[in-house]
């Protein structure tokens, strides 16, 4: 019995001076899965920052898009009024009946001509 206590505690004694390096070992270990899943969130983290910055340029360059040809509906709008307006203003009967009379000539003229097919 003596001897099995014996070898037991140099078993024990054993295990005792190989924790130290087991301890290390794990340590180690955790040291390197810490830094690899640190840099694989900060990978990840990165590629999630250009997705949003792709999404963000993207999203203005519609918007400017769309401001842009908002604007060019609204100078075309603001052009036809303003040219309407002007007609309008020198719109006197007297020019009237001449254009009157000068769109009957051209009629009148396109119905005298043969038509070419």
């Amino acid at each position: 019995m003596r001897e099995e206590a014996e070898a037991r505690a140099a078993g024990i004694e054993q295990r005792m001076k190989n924790l130290g390096g087991e301890i290390e070992q794990l340590r180690q270990s955790a040291a390197g899965e810490i830094a690899r899943e640190g840099e694989r969130v900060k990978a990840e983290t990165e590629r999630q920052a250009a997705r949003i910055r792709s999404q963000g340029q993207q999203e203005i360059s519609a918007a400017a898009k769309s401001a842009r040809q908002e604007l060019r509906g609204y100078a075309s709008d603001l052009a036809t009024r303003l040219a309407a307006e002007k007609i309008k203003a020198q719109m006197t009967p007297q020019a009237q009946d001449a254009l009157l009379e000068a769109f009957v000539r051209d009629l009148e003229r396109r119905r005298a001509r043969p038509e070419v097919h």
